[in-house]
């Protein structure tokens, strides 16, 4: 597949370029492919990686070694929104049921328990969402315990959702506005470069007042936007008539 054609080739140029600049590459289920793996390992990374493929040897073999046992570790965390989060962990190295990857894998199994209130017909209601996620990694597990390796896996989830979501839903990243290979290039480092100045702004400029009341960023850009009408520099023509009001 083109995408993990081009990962390798990143993970290559980069080492080649820039020499050792990471210790960890997260992947998505994706690039769980040997191909990838090796090209981090060759750079001198390690990999913690999303799996969703049941089917797979590996897999099945993790399966049957956490089936009968209780939880290799547990702990207690919050989300986001300050919702109580219980994980339960199994965790389980020197795995070689990937015989395409060059060295033992180690499968980690995550269960997080998030305690939460919702709105359910004008009512709060006290629910507990249950979800299962599955980890390879290269990591042994004297570099990086079972929380690490899951704080590493939650974190690409955030970067995803946060950054590549929202670049696509509300920066048109999807969108190909030019068709010079060049440009194309100037035009996503330009709409990376806003994305990246404007949640500076707004998480390391306003006060921690306006940041903790949970308002979507998009409500708050469209009361900027508004404000715009009214100053005396005719800054509205670039929000307003030229589409700079995205969020």
């Amino acid at each position: 597949m083109i995408e993990t054609t081009v990962a390798q080739r990143l993970i290559r140029r980069m080492a080649e370029t820039y020499g050792k600049i990471t210790d960890v590459y997260t992947l998505d289920a994706l690039f769980a492919k040997a191909p990838v793996i090796h090209a981090a390992l060759d750079a001198g990374a390690h990999v913690v990686v999303r799996m969703k493929e049941e089917r797979r040897r590996i897999m099945k073999e993790a399966n049957a070694c956490f089936a009968n046992r209780l939880p290799d570790s547990t702990w207690e965390e919050r989300d986001g929104k300050g919702n109580t989060v219980y994980v339960q962990a199994w965790d389980e190295e020197g795995l070689a049921q990937w015989p395409q990857v060059r060295v033992p894998m180690r499968i980690v199994k995550i269960i997080r328990h998030t305690n939460k209130t919702v709105i359910e017909a004008n009512k709060e209601v006290f629910v507990t969402d249950v979800v299962e996620r599955w980890i390879a990694t290269t990591c042994s597990s004297e570099k990086a315990d079972t929380q690490t390796i899951a704080q590493i896996a939650a974190a690409r989830w955030d970067i995803e959702n946060i950054g590549f979501r929202n670049l696509k839903t509300f920066n048109a990243l999807d969108h190909c506005f030019v068709h010079d290979s060049v440009a194309i290039k100037a035009m996503i480092g330009f709409q990376v470069l806003a994305f990246n100045l404007k949640r500076l702004f707004f998480f390391h400029h306003l006060p921690a007042s306006s940041r903790n009341r949970d308002v979507p960023l998009r409500y708050l850009i469209d009361e900027m936007r508004e404000a715009t009408r009214w100053l005396s520099l005719h800054l509205y023509r670039w929000v307003w008539e030229w589409g700079l009001s995205t969020a």
